[in-house]
């Protein structure tokens, strides 16, 4: 599709869930952009792992 959405090709076909990790270096400060995403995927990934 040029629409630039996602489209759902096997929608039958579902995976198991597993955890998601997310690994970053060990620093004092993170960057804001760092934080900033780290805060995203907090915020809106339990939401679009649920079934």
């Amino acid at each position: 599709m040029k629409s630039g959405h996602l489209v759902a090709v096997l929608p039958s076909c579902r995976i198991a869930s597993s955890p998601v990790h997310t690994v970053w270096p060990k620093v004092r400060h993170l960057r804001s952009k760092t934080r900033s995403t780290i805060d995203a995927l907090v915020a809106q990934l339990p939401a679009m792992l649920v079934e």
